[in-house]
């Protein structure tokens, strides 16, 4: 019988494995359960031990808990507060279940968990590639352009209808794969298998995760896949066969790291490293640089008792907001544009248009300026560019942009409605026409590039638009001829035509409208519970790292260096997904091991 329970047992901890296939509140219940069940044997059968040893390892797992739960007593929004400590409360039952309850896993039943997990994990990845090839959207660009960015590859995916029940967020799913690769490099290592076949299927195994982490490019995964798979083959190779297995992967993981250089979020994560290392300016384009600004501002803001207490577990969030809103009045900028150098971002509007982003030199000497082609073009349309404003007061706005011929001689600006618009000819430099706008004007600049601008009257919200004609001016129009024009640095302001500013706010604004979260779960607990709690949390992790070194388990090693960095830049325990990930590794890894 009590073999058949602890049958039980173990089901639901494999269960809980599949948490990357069903629904949130599935995988929720069976956590209950496994906790549940886990805890009602224990007390049946008297297997609950309150030694010192086990009291000594709770403390050092959960402290931090009950320090936020203690700061819900001080949050304004208590609400919230206590909905967090809900969604969390596996963190503490599970450390209850390592800590006291004697609930115990075997080596076989570890490796069948994980070999589900695995499984599931593949059937994961056949997912997210059917909702790929299944969005409507997919035959935009060639399948190329998507294996070298996976960004455009998870937008794509997520336009497909049933793209809502799947997660696709890199950080979250690239941790589970780095266990399974790591798990599959293993089992190939050890050569304990009985068929050689499956050695090799092990083999294919890990080159499968391995790829699928480089080319969604977290770089906490990334680095932790690397740093865990050295340290594997240090432990389990020779000298000679470790030498020639480091060489082949320092070769492997040289070969997708240039071939990612070129993706932009690699680019940006360079540059961030870059910036936060050395001090200086890169273009970042980052919206963590900007939650780390308004994070400085609450801290440096705040009392002796706020740093050491922290501000509350439900009201981390809303000071955030606040001191986003705080940064963007306080540099708040003449150019209202968000993206004004980077047309090609997903903040314009394209009508009939492609954009080739970063195709020609701009007026300021960078190959920066967008090309913009016109689609379509046998069809009666327009073909222009735009975004939505809403100011907050009423009156005279300039709209500007720098323009350049391509293909393409005449160019039309438009702010407000259809009639407030303005066409430029590019061939001689001059104002082609112009409707219900004060005032329309063309500056010649060097290198054939041209400065247009419309000044309207009465102008609070409406499309700001800029976009290509044919030669009769045309808003609306046909044409059998290529078109084709250079863009760069939109500009629009309240008053008059000033110099060209860049709005440094959009990752700012971006963090406004999105409400983002630290993104790094210590400096969650530093600002929900405080310094105290930030040093409880950083001791959980330390202590994690001590049992996992002495006596040295690879698996547990490399699971804490996998969530000690991914800590640094997301929430990882705010999430359910990263949450059901941690509880299921802590409860799988960290137990005691069955002896058979």
């Amino acid at each position: 019988m009590k073999g058949k329970i602890h049958n039980l047992q173990i089901f639901f901890l494999g269960l809980l494995g599949l948490y990357p296939l069903i629904k949130f509140d599935w995988s929720s219940k069976i956590i209950a359960i496994f906790c549940a069940l886990s805890i009602t044997i224990a007390i049946t059968n008297k297997r609950i031990h309150f030694t010192r040893e086990n009291c000594t390892r709770f403390i050092a797992m959960t402290s931090y808990f009950f320090l936020l739960f203690f700061s819900t007593i001080y949050s304004s929004n208590n609400e919230e507060a206590l909905l967090n400590i809900a969604q969390i409360t596996p963190l503490l039952i599970i450390p209850f279940i390592i800590s006291f309850v004697n609930f115990k896993i075997s080596q076989k039943n570890k490796t069948s968990i994980f070999q589900l997990f695995i499984a599931v994990n593949i059937i994961y990845t056949f997912v997210i590639m059917y909702l790929f090839i299944n969005s409507p959207d997919r035959l935009i660009l060639g399948i190329q352009y998507y294996l070298l960015d996976y960004d455009k590859f998870q937008f794509i995916t997520n336009q497909n209808p049933l793209g809502s029940f799947v997660l696709v967020h890199k950080a979250y799913f690239s941790m589970g794969f780095v266990m399974c690769a790591l798990f599959a490099l293993y089992a190939f290592l050890k050569n304990s298998l009985k068929s050689k076949s499956l050695r090799v299927v092990y083999f294919f195994v890990f080159i499968y995760f391995s790829l699928w982490i480089f080319f969604a490019f977290s770089f906490p995964n990334v680095l932790a896949l690397i740093l865990s798979v050295l340290l594997m083959l240090k432990l389990e190779l020779k000298k000679k066969s470790f030498l020639i297995a480091v060489i082949s992967f320092v070769i492997f993981c040289g070969v997708f790291l240039t071939i990612k250089s070129n993706d932009v979020d690699f680019q940006r994560g360079i540059n961030f490293i870059k910036s936060a290392s050395t001090g200086k300016e890169y273009n970042v384009k980052e919206t963590r640089g900007e939650i780390y600004k308004a994070v400085f501002g609450i801290v440096k803001k705040s009392s002796f008792s706020e740093f050491l207490f922290g501000f509350g577990f439900g009201d981390v969030q809303e000071r955030l907001n606040k001191e986003y809103q705080n940064r963007l009045l306080q540099n708040k900028s003449r150019n209202i544009l968000y993206y004004s150098e980077e047309i090609s971002d997903n903040y314009w509007f394209k009508n009939n248009i492609k954009v080739l982003g970063n195709s020609g030199v701009s007026p300021e000497g960078k190959k920066n300026a967008d090309l913009m082609i016109g689609e379509n073009l046998k069809e009666r349309r327009s073909h222009n560019i735009s975004a939505n404003i809403n100011n907050e007061d009423k009156g005279r706005y300039t709209l500007s942009v720098f323009v350049k011929k391509d293909q393409s001689n005449l160019v039309t600006l438009r702010l407000g409605t259809i009639n407030q618009r303005a066409t430029f000819d590019l061939s001689d430099g001059k104002l082609f026409k112009k409707e219900d706008v004060f005032k329309a004007d063309i500056i010649a600049l060097k290198n054939n590039w041209y400065r247009c601008f419309i000044v309207v009257d009465e102008y609070k919200s409406g499309l700001v638009l800029f976009g290509l004609s044919d030669d009769k001016g045309a808003y609306v129009y046909k044409t059998p001829n290529t078109q084709s024009m250079f863009f760069w640095g939109l500009q629009l302001e309240k008053g008059n035509l000033t110099t060209y500013l860049d709005n440094e706010n959009e990752q700012l604004q971006i963090a406004i409208n999105e409400e983002l979260n630290t993104h790094n779960n210590y400096i969650y607990l530093f600002l929900a519970a405080g310094f105290l709690g930030l040093l409880s949390f950083l001791f959980f992790i330390a202590y994690l790292f001590k049992i996992s070194l002495f006596p040295l388990d690879i698996f547990k090693v490399s699971f804490c260096i996998l969530v000690g960095l991914n800590f640094l830049t997301e929430n990882i325990l705010s999430r359910h997904w990263g949450l059901m990930f941690f509880s299921f590794m802590l409860v799988l890894l960290f137990n005691k091991e069955e002896k058979v």
